[in-house]
């Protein structure tokens, strides 16, 4: 669906890169993949509303980065986004094999999206 330009790497990087900025002074980065239209993220350390304040800086430091790349301007990410509370190791664990599958049910080759596992 859209118009997927995160299927450019040089495109997904840019997020990858808003992602790791302040990783562990701020948050702390779990795994992530970036797909050709969305992305999923593990993230901890911080409370709702400092993670909704941190996720519109990734969106919009990553959308500015993207738009000039593509010398294009406005919006790239939807306002909205779909979080889960994690509170136990099971979750947690589901949630990383669904960020570590999402590629492979999606049908997408390497070079079409961006997994990145911690540790």
């Amino acid at each position: 669906m859209g118009e997927c330009l995160l299927r450019q790497p040089a495109l997904a990087n840019h997020v990858a890169e808003a992602l790791r900025f302040i990783d562990g002074s701020c948050y702390l980065l779990g795994d992530f993949v970036i797909m050709p239209n969305h992305v999923h993220v593990l993230v901890g350390g911080l409370a709702r509303n400092s993670m909704l304040k941190q996720v519109a800086s990734w969106k919009k430091w990553s959308a500015l980065k993207i738009n000039e790349a593509l010398g294009r301007s406005g919006r790239f990410w939807q306002d909205e986004s779909f979080d889960h509370l994690v509170r136990h190791q099971a979750s947690f664990e589901k949630l990383r094999s669904y960020i570590a599958d999402n590629p492979a049910k999606a049908g997408l080759m390497a070079g079409e999206f961006i997994h990145w596992r911690r540790g």
